[in-house]
């Protein structure tokens, strides 16, 4: 029979408090000690034994009872007009010393009984590491698509470009018949072709203000070009 520590509390007032210890040993022999607030009585506990805390209480209603053991806390459960608890292997602290209070009060009045020291004597409990490698994960991913030759689209988009050159009504005639005219006209249709593949590029991966932020210059530079090719156009006409 493993031993069993009884720790037995009669609760007269608010302040006088007689405590009553019970110790069976394996031998069947039982060992009573009786104690008076605010004596002590010191314990030792092993991760075998037991320890059973009964309060009864007179003319005194707490709203609680916990038992401290060192910075731990259990609330006692209420059992008839009293309360109890039993500090097993199950919620036993590590080995050491620890000062064990009791603590029972209600909104008027409140005890802090001091108890003594509580030495527990507990067998090593091997801690699972929380961390440990898992089954490695092999992710399939689906096969990239096979493009199809780009010379097929390039060629495709060309084809299309084509009759909107000539459905805008452009004319190049005369480009070339003054040297001021042929070198502004060449760089308007160079801007001109610049701020289109501008364009192209915002439609591909461009935002919008970093599309304004190239175009700006590039099409104040197209639109110079521009209104100097047509005076010298209207130059040559007249």
């Amino acid at each position: 029979m493993q031993p069993i520590y009884f720790l037995f509390v009669l609760l007269t007032s608010a302040i006088n408090v007689s405590l009553k210890l019970s110790h069976y040993k394996e031998s069947m022999e039982k060992i009573n000690h009786a104690l008076k607030f605010p004596q002590k009585q010191d314990l030792k506990l092993t991760s075998s034994e037991k320890l059973q805390l009964n309060v009864d209480l007179e003319s005194f209603t707490p709203h609680q009872a916990v038992l401290a053991v060192g910075d731990k806390a259990y609330v006692l459960e209420k059992k008839g007009s009293g309360y109890t608890f039993e500090l097993n292997h199950k919620n036993i602290l590590p080995s050491g010393d620890y000062e064990y209070s009791l603590f029972i009060a209600n909104k008027n009045e409140k005890l802090e009984y001091p108890l003594g020291v509580l030495a527990i004597k507990n067998s090593a409990i091997k801690k699972e590491d929380d961390f440990h490698l898992k089954k490695e994960i092999f992710h399939t991913f689906q096969p990239e698509i096979a493009e199809p030759n780009p010379l097929l689209s390039n060629v495709f988009s060309i084809a299309t470009l084509v009759p909107w050159w000539g459905s805008m009504g452009a004319n190049v005639r005369n480009l070339t018949a003054k040297s001021s005219t042929a070198l502004v006209g060449s760089l308007f249709l160079v801007s001109l072709g610049v701020s289109l593949g501008l364009f192209y590029t915002f439609w591909l991966k461009l935002n919008l203000f970093q599309l304004f932020g190239y175009g700006a210059p590039i099409w104040l530079v197209t639109i110079t070009l521009g209104r100097y090719a047509l005076i010298n156009r209207s130059q040559i006409k007249n």
